[in-house]
């Protein structure tokens, strides 16, 4: 197993504890909730950033020409709700 592989693996290790944390706000409070969700919104954009190739050849292997026009026309505006579900609250710190 190479360095890399084993990077992404702690990575996606490390963003499923935080979001199991993040599902445990009555245990962890408000402000521990607020920097897991941080923290997890970060490793996301690493995570998509790392695996950026295998996004980009996703949709040519497993669509043809048509649908993936249909996916962009209905998966882009999803983005801004995906976005301003994360940013719900306004990344209030106290």
């Amino acid at each position: 197993m190479t360095l890399k592989q084993k990077l992404r693996i702690a990575l996606d290790i490390a963003m499923t504890v935080l979001l199991l944390c993040a599902y445990a706000f009555q245990i962890i409070g408000e402000t521990a909730h607020i920097w897991v969700g941080i923290i997890l919104f970060v490793l996301f954009a690493v995570h998509v950033f790392i695996n950026r190739n295998w996004f980009k050849s996703c949709p040519a292997r497993s669509f043809g020409k048509r649908c993936r026009h249909g996916a962009i026309r209905h998966g882009v505006p999803v983005l801004p709700e995906l976005v301003g579900n994360s940013a719900h609250g306004g990344f209030y710190l106290p």
